[in-house]
């Protein structure tokens, strides 16, 4: 970097007029960092720290020969006027603004307790929070997290390990030797009640050497939200969603929870962007006790919907799922098929037993590139309906039958058959049927789509994925 300093460390001084435990806490943690900063990038930083290294008269020089900065707010800095004029300056100087996302940006905001009002300058806002303070799920009230409390001292390190773990990947961004592009992740907006779990798997994408994205608060109103959502998902090659028990607040200027519109331009975003390569792991904790209503039906939706593009859905441990998501970045980010002779949305059909071999072949499909539509049989009311709105909209059909049951592969065939008087305006590209029975022949040959018929049960995915996609 060419500047004369890594980072840049304030905090309204002197720190002597305020709390004599705050002062202490913001130096302990200054200490931590520093140290955390020097095993992660391995070796040592120029930091420059108010009170040590420069003043309140020099801060402007030191501010512009600095590469990074990071500012404490606390309620009892508020009525500072100088020290607001120096993170205005901090603003200035680093080009913080709205129109400046969705970039990693170079200034980090440290908040030590909740703030009593709007913060000032308003470039504030744009900035994601490292909050060192704890806020009660069930009487709201918060409790500033300290280095002498041995239930909290984790929680402090943590959060130092987070603020350390961003400023290295920035630093390593920024680097005129970086060998090569910042991988990018978008760790989705979660519920209160898995935070700690959006915590522990924002730190195993920074071990895994990610970028973490949304590198600012997304906007709270919901065209503003689907904009600077879709600028960060432009840049992710993962992306990684938490599922809680609550269904959250309604977003402005929309009928649906922060989570839930999110996943919609998320769904969205991937279906127009099919050649996006892009992982996508959404998580859903097992045996969650789930008292909202809205909440089950958003889930519910999600298991239905969203198991396409590559994206899985892991029900599971917190633990399990992030063993789950370590084997997942160990593998290459998967790559869409050079246009599959046009075949983009494929519809698979299966009895309604789940067996093994259908979900080996499900992710395989999926993992392919396709776009993979399954009908959800949990869901009865209206399941006819929706398996013939499949067969309108898909390119092509695989169907898979475990057992020898003539009756249902027939009426399967006769739909296919149907489907031009259902609205479906060209043929299928392609069908496959895996089957140990034998299809009425008079059936398929009305079938005006090319077929291939594979008898042997025993045929591998890959098997059955090369006779959708060959030429």
């Amino acid at each position: 970097m060419n500047t004369k300093y890594d980072l840049y460390i304030t905090f309204a001084e002197p720190p002597g007029h305020h709390d004599k435990s705050l002062s202490e806490f913001i130096q302990q943690v200054i200490t931590s960092l520093e140290v955390s900063l020097s095993r992660i990038l391995g070796y040592r930083l120029s930091v420059a720290v108010k009170g040590r290294d420069f003043n309140r008269e020099t801060a402007s020089k030191v501010i512009r020969e600095s590469a990074l900065a990071v500012m404490f707010l606390h309620p009892s800095f508020e009525e500072d006027a100088e020290y607001h004029l120096e993170l205005a300056r901090i603003c200035e100087t680093f080009d913080i603004t709205q129109e400046s996302m969705p970039r990693l940006l170079p200034v980090f905001k440290v908040c030590l307790e909740p703030l009593t009002r709007e913060p000032s300058p308003t470039c504030l806002n744009h900035l994601l929070s490292y909050d060192f303070f704890e806020k009660n799920r069930y009487t709201r009230r918060t409790k500033r997290l300290d280095f002498n409390s041995s239930e909290r001292l984790s929680a402090v390190y943590g959060k130092i390990l987070d603020l350390a773990y961003d400023i290295a990947t920035q630093i390593r961004n920024t680097s005129v030797t970086a060998s090569q592009e910042p991988k990018y992740a978008y760790l989705g907006v979660t519920t209160p009640d898995q935070q700690s779990a959006h915590d522990e798997i924002r730190r195993e994408l920074l071990h895994f050497g990610f970028s973490i994205l949304p590198s600012a608060p997304l906007p709270d109103t919901g065209e503003a939200f689907k904009n600077a959502l879709e600028g960060y998902l432009e840049k992710s090659s993962l992306i990684v969603q938490l599922m809680g028990t609550q269904y959250g607040d309604v977003l402005k200027g929309t009928k649906y929870s922060v989570t839930d519109y999110q996943n919609q331009i998320i769904r969205e975003f991937l279906e127009e962007h099919n050649d996006h390569p892009v992982r996508r792991l959404i998580w859903i904790p097992q045996n969650a006790k789930i008292s909202d209503q809205r909440q089950a039906l958003y889930l519910k939706r999600i298991r239905r919907d969203d198991a396409v593009n590559n994206s899985e859905i892991v029900e599971s441990f917190l633990e399990s799922f992030k063993s789950i998501l370590a084997d997942n970045l160990e593998k290459p980010t998967p790559t869409p098929l050079p246009d599959q002779d046009n075949i983009s949305l494929v519809y698979l059909l299966t009895e309604e037993e789940s067996c093994e071999p259908c979900e080996r072949l499900y992710t395989t499909l999926s993992a392919s590139g396709l776009k993979i539509n399954r009908l959800d049989y949990t869901e009865q009311a209206g399941i006819y309906t929706r398996h013939l709105n499949a067969l309108c909209h898909a390119d092509a059909v695989v169907i898979y039958q475990q057992n020898e049951n003539n009756y249902w592969l027939s009426s399967k065939l006769r739909d296919l058959v149907k489907s031009p008087g259902l609205g479906r305006k060209k043929p299928y590209k392609r069908i496959v049927i895996v089957t140990p029975a034998f299809p009425d022949a008079q059936l398929t040959r009305m079938i005006k789509s090319p077929v291939e018929i594979i008898h042997d049960q025993q045929a591998s995915p890959e098997t059955i994925l090369n006779k959708l996609i060959a030429e």
